[in-house]
């Protein structure tokens, strides 16, 4: 928890950004909230709404909405469906609608990538904007399906991570994978994937993903491999270490191992972070460390070929404005990525996500150009391996 020192730091900040000439104790009065009522509160948005900030700030920079965002029409978005996507309609597209006039038409073929392929192909995708994951995007750009974003539009300057940036997306936000481990089943702490492979010490069955993205980091890290040195991966060390523990092991889909943890069955292995503090939340005995997470990205995509281009520009404009990624951190639990955003978190907020100055140094950020070459022929190869089980 934020002391209050601290916290009237970060609250000075706020006022700062999205309110000047509001005093802390005009913001208080106005509030009707005390500062230790404030620092314990769970929303940062609370906070930036009480201080003003419906609006948004109009690059990663500032602090008002922009006129050059602004527009007509509409912009077609390729999603992933389910509680994802309601979570970016809430975070990011209501909020652009408001702010900009231009309608946000969504589906959830994000990861249809044939289809999109297909259409992209045939000249008349549907889409103008997709998800475009730092792991995937190599993918994307062998199907042909995206064009690079227009930088006069698109501010990139307040992304504090440059890896982070490419001329086809700029991550609005980072999300971690940590090592997770059923504190009931396994009473010493695990510290590293060398300790989730020591059955010896600490026996029972791990769960895996059936994906080779970060399953094989895992598997270098559990061989010795330190968090700067992964890429490129080393798959003779890779496939011996799965190889050691395949018998201790089941891979199997995120939403099966998130089952698994939380029936007990397994009593170490991967989750995102998020599905292992909901776990948490449901009382089920895991712990989680910060050592030798796997930090991934995620950014917009522009379609090539996209019929309302500019309209997909300003959207991905829109998601590296501070407030967005704030709203993104509140709804989806993600980290911001600009360093407007970032500055507002406390301490204690930023030791407890992914991509911040106190947990990557022992992350492993995955390497978008590394898989731009290599995620199709690994994920063969993994998929292969599997079949042998």
């Amino acid at each position: 928890m934020a002391t209050d020192h601290e916290f009237s730091e970060k609250l000075d900040q706020l006022l700062i950004r999205w309110s000047p000439g509001l005093s802390r104790r005009d913001f208080l009065r106005r509030s009707g909230l005390s500062l230790g009522a404030l620092a314990t509160s769970s929303s940062i948005l609370a906070i930036i709404q009480a201080c003003g900030g419906s609006a948004s700030p109009a690059s990663s920079q500032s602090g008002s909405t922009s006129s050059s965002l602004k527009g007509t029409g509409q912009v077609v978005y390729a999603g992933y469906g389910g509680i994802y996507q309601q979570g970016m309609q809430s975070a990011v597209f209501n909020h652009f609608t408001s702010d900009t006039g231009i309608i946000v038409q969504v589906t959830a073929d994000g990861g249809n990538i044939p289809k999109i392929a297909a259409a992209v192909k045939a000249g008349a995708p549907q889409w103008d904007v997709v998800e475009n994951p730092v792991v995937t995007r190599g993918v994307n750009l062998a199907q042909g399906i995206l064009q690079k974003y227009n930088k006069n539009i698109v501010d990139t300057s307040g992304i504090v991570d440059k890896r982070f940036i490419d001329d086809y997306g700029a991550s609005f936000y980072s999300y971690a994978a940590t090592l997770f481990w059923n504190t009931k089943a396994l009473t010493t702490p695990l510290n590293s994937w060398a300790d989730v492979w020591n059955t010896t010490k600490f026996p029972g069955k791990r769960g895996f993903q059936n994906s080779s993205v970060r399953t094989l980091v895992e598997a270098v890290l559990a061989d010795g491999v330190a968090v700067d040195k992964v890429f490129p991966i080393d798959m003779t060390r890779a496939y011996a270490a799965l190889n050691r523990i395949k018998s201790n092991a089941v891979f199997q889909a995120l939403n099966t191992i998130t089952n698994l943890a939380a029936q007990q069955d397994i009593v170490a292995g991967d989750l995102n972070l998020a599905r292992t503090k909901t776990l948490l939340q449901s009382k089920v005995p895991v712990a989680y460390t910060w050592n030798q997470a796997i930090v991934d990205s995620d950014a917009l995509g522009v379609v090539a070929g996209a019929q309302n281009v500019d309209n997909a520009n300003k959207l991905l404009a829109y998601s590296l404005l501070p407030q967005t990624q704030l709203r993104v951190l509140d709804v989806l639990a993600y980290t911001p990525t600009v360093k407007t955003a970032l500055d507002i978190l406390t301490v204690d907020q930023l030791k407890d996500l992914a991509g911040t100055t106190y947990t990557l140094p022992t992350s492993v950020v995955l390497d978008g150009a590394y898989f731009t070459n290599h995620y199709t022929a690994n994920e063969q190869m993994f998929q292969s391996w599997l079949l042998t089980l």
